[in-house]
């Protein structure tokens, strides 16, 4: 099989779960816990860093897509809501728990000073 027939049944298959994806967002905006995580990977065109965030609760994990590391994405998903999020020092949590929105809880994963 063609690599451009590959490409094209993945962003066939992305379209059609698209739906799905933004409603596993959405109910992870409504869990009172959820840790989040951001893993960078090389795209290939162009050739730079991309991220992958991830947003897990008791029962869910969803991912989302962002060209670079800025806040927008945590805010994008998570933004106006209550709880607790699980995450790292990064900063670019912080426009989700400063002010009224969630209490931020450390990782156990990394060591906060």
């Amino acid at each position: 099989m063609s690599r451009s027939t590959l490409i094209d049944l993945f962003h066939a298959t992305a379209e059609k779960l698209a739906p799905l994806s933004q409603r596993m967002l959405e109910l992870v905006r409504g869990r009172e816990i959820v840790q989040a995580d951001e893993t960078s990977l090389v795209m290939q065109k162009p050739f730079r860093r991309g991220f992958v965030w991830t947003f897990l609760t008791d029962e869910i994990i969803a991912y989302r897509f962002a060209p670079d590391p800025s806040g927008d994405t945590p805010l994008a998903v998570l933004g106006g809501t209550q709880g607790t999020l699980v995450v790292d020092a990064y900063t670019g949590y912080n426009r989700v728990t400063d002010g009224d929105g969630r209490s931020r809880s450390s990782c156990l994963a990394h060591y906060l000073e």
